[in-house]
């Protein structure tokens, strides 16, 4: 079964963004804390629908955030290198904390 869950906080300000098909994405990059270690992992989320369009509108860099999604392999090609990724696509997003308030 492909699902995972991550509890984790916002690198950067999502940005709502439309594909050619004019359906709306947002792609953020989620900090998690591991246990007894001071540097984060990172992880690449993308959210679809009317799901990204709230995480961009009320959410910022450093709130708190529960994913559930599924992980989607793909490889990208940089300076004639290929490299293979992995981006977490989330099925529900859950807003957790702020990290301040608007």
């Amino acid at each position: 079964m492909n699902d995972t869950k991550l509890t984790g906080r916002l690198g950067a300000d999502p940005v709502l963004r439309n594909t050619a098909t004019g359906v709306q994405v947002t792609n953020l990059r989620l900090a998690v804390d591991r246990p007894n270690n001071d540097d984060p992992d990172w992880f690449d989320v993308t959210v679809w629908g009317a799901t990204a369009e709230a995480v961009a509108t009320h959410l910022g860099k450093g709130d708190q955030l529960i994913v559930d999604g599924h992980l989607r392999p793909d490889h990208i090609e940089l300076d004639g290198k290929k490299y293979a990724t992995v981006t977490i696509h989330a099925d529900r997003v859950e807003f957790a904390a702020r990290a301040h308030t608007p």
